[in-house]
């Protein structure tokens, strides 16, 4: 790394590289000025403080690094905040993409304040996924990031709570992914509220995962159908949606891709009002719906052609 000052290198993938504290030393230093994107994939490093020199990094992907390495809550580091460094009154972050899933304890609340309070002004991308970030982290995101077009909250610590905040400051969403989130309701995480009570977003939000969120239920499923713009929704696994929240997704009049496996309380009835309602339906997902029978397409029919998995 040591040949790199001043060739004005702009990228570095290190996916398949040994990356270690010295690497990421050799990058601070030496692409300081020039770095836009740089992609670490499973490192092993106990500091990431030098990448919070990268004056003009936009693109940054740290993913999956060794957990027995960096103590929770370390990745506040990526902000000179974290140090006070004089670098943090040089330069204005850049970052609008920030990938930092499977993080861990690395990225706790205390690292994801710090972290947005620096570069989250900016911050287009956001997936933190797998990481231990809780509802106090997410309302700091809600505070600091206005421009956010794509979050991944995966299998976080975030409730509904947290989940809201984020959509509340962020009108420009257009893709929200949230699986496995245990306590994150539809009815607290995506409604707007008010003084006097609770409203629709206006967001023209195109994808929405809420897979495996064992709190999501049919009152949410009214929430979700007030996102007229959705195409590709996914609510495999929210075990308490039933026949009666399967009508509320079928006023989903754009709705292209339909996930909605495992479903045990979904029958017959609520499958075909979904194929006969929903009129530009590409893709739909029942299986594993165990009261909707073999058959159930027989009473539907269309022009079209819709992929049934």
């Amino acid at each position: 790394m040591s040949d790199l000052e001043g060739t004005g290198l702009s990228r570095i993938d290190c996916s398949n590289w040994n990356v270690n504290d010295n690497v990421i030393r050799s990058i601070g230093k030496e692409c300081r000025s020039t770095l836009i994107e740089l992609i670490i994939t499973t490192p092993t490093i106990t500091d990431v403080s030098p990448l919070s020199t990268l004056e003009k990094l936009r693109r940054l992907t740290l993913i999956n690094p060794d957990p027995d390495l960096l103590p929770p809550g370390s990745l506040a580091a990526l902000s000179p905040l974290h140090s006070l460094s004089s670098s943090c009154t040089t330069f204005n972050s850049q970052l609008e993409e920030l990938n930092l899933s499977g993080c861990g304890l690395a990225l706790n609340d205390e690292a994801m304040i710090t972290i947005v309070q620096f570069h989250g002004a900016r911050l287009q991308i956001l997936n933190i996924a797998r990481t231990h970030c809780g509802d106090l982290g997410a309302i700091h995101i809600g505070s600091y990031c206005h421009e956010l077009l794509r979050v991944d909250l995966s299998h976080t610590l975030i409730k509904g709570k947290g989940m809201n905040s984020i959509l509340d400051s962020n009108s420009k969403l257009v893709s929200v992914v949230s699986v496995g989130l245990e306590h994150c309701s539809g009815r607290v995480a995506l409604v707007h509220v008010e003084v006097g009570g609770v409203t629709a977003f206006k967001h023209q939000l195109i994808a929405l995962s809420l897979r495996g969120c064992q709190s999501v239920r049919n009152a949410c499923c009214y929430w979700m159908n007030t996102f007229q713009s959705l195409r590709d929704l996914d609510v495999s696994g929210c075990h308490l949606i039933s026949d009666a929240g399967v009508v509320e997704l079928s006023k989903l009049s754009r709705l292209e891709r339909l996930r909605a496996r495992g479903l045990p309380l979904i029958t017959t009835v609520g499958a075909s009002v979904l194929l006969r309602e929903l009129r530009k339906m590409q893709c739909c997902d029942i299986s594993g719906c165990v009261r909707v029978d073999d058959h159930p397409f027989e009473l539907w029919s269309r022009a079209e052609e819709v992929h049934f998995l």
